[in-house]
């Protein structure tokens, strides 16, 4: 049979016509969580990739591309690179990256209901790949779309690790197509180019679902036929095919990760005792077994740390496996009381010698599925079970951190076998019946029974036990209220926040036996043949309704707003603090006196540093996050570390720290005669106070800073920090970074006359009672900055930035080596003169090249499929 023409191709088929009402329907829903989006000014919650941030690096949207230095945090540092992936298209779509901060704020307000669209269309695609029945595919879709461990991610700010979700659909849909379709060997490229952008979108989290999609593309080859040596090397090559394109697609990804994140990183030798040393560090964010029935219970354990009316969390992920404190949970794993029984369900049928609803090949993939999903339970326990110390053993497995990311493996599997239980269900007992006999509400009852296979009666029997059973733990868990409010108290929550918790998770366990039972009644219904033949619609209006209101009582704390404007609104020390940012930094003084500034310290670290600061490109010490380590920050730090306060002036003067915020009045004084006597380097910049916004003020974003006389609160200048740039006549050479350190922490060491170097340079030092010259600043950006320098004699040029060895500098157009000094600056020797110097950070970008090509490729076979599709087969997987 030919292939359609083009003209054919283009017409509207039933399948796009469907995917089109699917799409309405899920943006509608979504469009009602994320209602307020569309009110002016409200932007939706992120931890990680906050609107500041963002606005921070709008005006470096293109060149992000080539490379991507932030010069926010710390003295600087090198992130992964922009690659070409869907997060960056949706950028384009709803942001304008020309540079507004306002098209910002917009792809801010809807990047996440924009990832999950894309989530539940791929899941949709899936699933009409495997021939279900259209209202299964609808189903199914919102139910992988709302699946709370994407969901609840894309709402802390991870909209990307939903999109990988996706991909891993699309990859999955075109593996399984593959199989009957004469284009096959273009559907597994087309396979591995949306695994490769999932690996894109979600570094890690998209090598851990390769591996499922290489898996299932081996199983689905090999099960195709009896087991040979010619059936194993074709599966072996469709594996390569696969892999190949995915690691091409991925080069962009691959090359920047492993030059920011793995190259010249501490811990990431492979060698057995770095490996075992960084076992704790790497397995902290483990999910606790008990904490398994998150899957079926969506608030038991709470939601986000501050979710009110006794919402927190109060599991054990996040906590520090050696002292056994803190937690954090950003993310959910409720699947859903329904969604889980039906897959449940389904895992049952697929053992069912006679009389199953899926055929040979069908179980097959369940069986997968369900293999997959057991499988990266396990994993994601993490370090409370035996199990991922074995995964933790294979070569840089030990570069991925938080075994609990295993469990988005596991929703697209249970996803899957979801929608696996509703088809089975569909054929078993919502198919049209014979001519002349009743059905629905008149048809008689008395003897559905006796008419039930006996396997399905074991079901039902099973069912009601297993209900019987969760309403018992219910009420037991109901009334364990004092020993429970005794855990929490004992965990760290105080006495009416432990009350609170406990009443919020029995609510919530209270919710999921009320979704068990109506899913139960469902579904004897349904088996009774109640709602078979002409009344089979209301099958899946009610199987909808079920899925969609669980979901959605679940998944409603974790969507959170916020009046934008509002906090990142402006105030006095703002304003100072973002004149000419580039030539200072400012640090938050450690020392907690007194309740005023432990309060303030807390208002610094999660308003002022993690919003105020980036939002206004004002640069400071604190380190926000950094899950991996340089060796020369690790080193650097070890040796002018907080513990040692006497060493911290020494810390500012070398990272140009010129302003502490601290108290005021007798506080400097004291900060001078302790830490710094003699000399007389801290003077007061303003006083201030922080006060409320509004009344009543019920978070940090609530409060701001007002200049005040007599204020509690200071800016204060430390006139010790080293200038951003300055010129240097005094050098020494030291090539041992231990030798380094030591040596800047000495007392008698004065680094405002002498810069320690690595390498020797083209003159001597001048004598000491030389001047060195002046340099200023000419044009600055966080990867190209130029400076305008006049040496009076033969000078190193210290520029208070990070080392990278990727960061080159050329004087007067011309290049030159780059001097790595004070052990993590960097720096340039000039000759006598006036020149004028560039630094610029230029990574490898062969990465990006490969990656747009694989894109284009890829686009070009779907497009050729699109106008020359294979006629479809009725042929289910197997």
């Amino acid at each position: 049979m030919p292939p359609p023409t083009p003209t054919q191709s283009l017409s509207p088929s039933p399948s796009r016509r469907q995917f089109g009402y699917f799409i309405v329907t899920l943006a509608a829903i979504l469009a009602a969580f994320f209602g307020r989006s569309f009110i002016p000014g409200q932007m939706v919650f992120a931890n990680d990739g906050p609107l500041g941030l963002m606005v921070a690096f709008t005006g470096y949207f293109f060149s992000a591309f080539l490379g991507h230095w932030s010069d926010l945090n710390w003295v600087g540092g090198a992130l992964p690179a922009s690659v070409p992936d869907v997060s960056q298209l949706l950028y384009c779509l709803l942001a304008s990256p020309w540079l507004r901060p306002e098209g910002t704020a917009i792809f801010g307000k809807f990047f996440a209901p924009a990832a999950l669209l894309f989530l539940g269309g791929s899941a949709w695609a899936l699933f009409r790949t495997l021939k279900f029945r259209p209202a299964v595919c609808v189903i199914a879709g919102l139910a992988a779309a709302l699946h709370s461990d994407p969901f609840s991610n894309a709402c802390w700010g991870l909209p990307p690790w939903a999109i990988c979700h996706g991909t891993a659909f699309l990859a999955l849909a075109a593996v399984i197509s593959a199989q009957t379709d004469r284009y096959g060997i273009i559907k597994l490229i087309l396979a591995g180019a949306a695994t490769g952008m999932g690996i894109m979108e979600a570094y890690d989290t998209g090598a851990i679902f390769s591996l499922m999609i290489g898996a299932f593309t081996v199983f689905m080859s090999l099960s195709a036929g009896k087991l040979t040596v010619t059936a194993a090397a074709k599966s072996g090559l469709k594996l390569a095919l696969v892999a190949g394109f995915a690691a091409v697609m991925a080069t962009a990804a691959l090359s920047t990760l492993i030059g920011t994140q793995i190259q010249g990183i501490a811990g990431m030798s492979q060698d057995k005792e770095t490996k075992q040393k960084r076992w704790h560090d790497a397995t902290q964010f483990s999910l606790p077994k008990a904490e398994t029935l998150r899957v079926v219970v969506a608030g038991l354990y709470g939601y986000r740390m501050d979710t009110p009316a006794g919402g927190n969390y109060w599991g054990a992920v996040g906590q520090d496996p050696e002292n056994q404190t803190g937690r954090g949970s950003g993310s959910g794993e409720y699947a859903g009381v329904l969604v889980a029984l039906l897959a449940a369900w389904a895992a049952v049928q697929s053992f069912r010698k006679t009389g199953s609803p899926f055929a040979a090949g069908e179980k097959r993939c369940i069986w997968f599925f369900l293999g997959a999903g057991g499988l990266s339970l396990l994993l994601a326990w993490g370090r409370h079970a035996p199990f991922y110390q074995f995964f933790y053993a294979l070569p840089y497995a030990s570069t991925m951190r938080n075994p609990i990311k295993f469990m988005q493996l596991f929703s697209v599997a249970i996803g899957i076998l979801f929608a696996f239980g509703l088809e089975g269900l569909a054929r078993l007992y919502a198919t049209p019946v014979s001519p002349g006999k009743k059905t629905g509400p008149q048809a008689p009852r008395k003897s559905w029974w006796q008419n039930l296979p006996a396997f399905d009666r074991k079901c039902v029997v099973c069912l009601v036990a297993f209900s019987t059973l969760c309403a018992i733990a219910f009420l037991g868990y109901a009334f364990a209220q004092e020993a429970m409010v005794k855990h929490l108290t004992a965990i760290g929550f105080d006495a009416d926040t432990a009350l609170n918790i406990f009443k919020f998770s029995a609510r919530e366990a209270g919710w999921a036996l009320l979704f068990l039972g109506l899913a139960c009644v469902l579904m004897v219904a349904i088996a009774s043949g109640a709602l078979a033949g002409k009344h089979a619609r209301w099958v899946w209006l009610c199987l909808g309704i079920a899925t969609l209101t669980d979901l959605a009582r679940a998944n409603a704390p974790w969507i959170q707003y916020y009046d934008y404007p509002y906090r990142y609104a402006s105030n006095p020390i703002l304003e100072r603090l973002r004149e000419k940012p580039y030539e200072q930094r400012v640090y938050m003084l450690p020392f907690i006196v007194n309740r005023q500034m432990e309060l303030m310290n807390i208002l610094y670290r999660t308003e002022w540093n993690q919003h105020l600061f980036p939002y206004n490109r004002i640069q400071t010490l604190d380190v926000t996050q950094e899950p991996r380590s340089t060796w020369d920050n690790v080193l650097f730090r070890r040796g002018f570390s907080q513990t040692n306060v006497a060493l911290l002036p020494r810390l500012w003067e070398l990272t140009n720290t010129r302003y502490l915020i601290g108290l005021s009045g007798d506080f400097i004084a004291a900060l001078q005669n302790q830490l710094d006597p003699g000399s007389n380097r801290f003077r007061l910049v303003t006083p201030f106070n922080v006060v409320p916004k509004r009344t009543p003020a019920t978070t940090y974003m609530d409060y701001t800073a007002v200049e005040k006389e007599g204020g509690p609160f200071a800016l204060i200048e430390f006139t010790g920090a080293l200038p951003r740039a300055s010129l240097y006549s005094q050098w020494q050479v030291i090539t041992n970074p231990i030798e380094t350190i030591d040596r800047l922490a000495q007392s008698s060491f004065d680094p405002h006359r002498t810069v320690l170097v690595d390498q020797n340079c083209a003159a001597t030092p001048a004598p000491t009672n030389l001047a060195a010259g002046t340099v200023t600043f000419a044009a600055y950006e966080p990867k190209h900055l130029t400076l305008e320098a006049k040496a009076e004699a033969p000078a190193v040029l210290l520029l208070n930035d990070k080392h990278d060895v990727n960061w080159k500098v050329w004087v007067d157009g011309q290049p030159r080596p780059l001097l790595r000094c004070n052990l993590i600056m960097r720096g340039v020797f000039l000759s006598p003169g006036s020149h004028r110097v560039e630094f610029r950070y230029q990574p490898p970008v062969s990465g990006l090249y490969v990656s747009l090509a694989a894109i284009i490729i890829s686009l070009a076979l779907a497009g050729f499929l699109a106008f020359h599709r294979a006629p479809e087969t009725s042929r289910r997987p197997g």
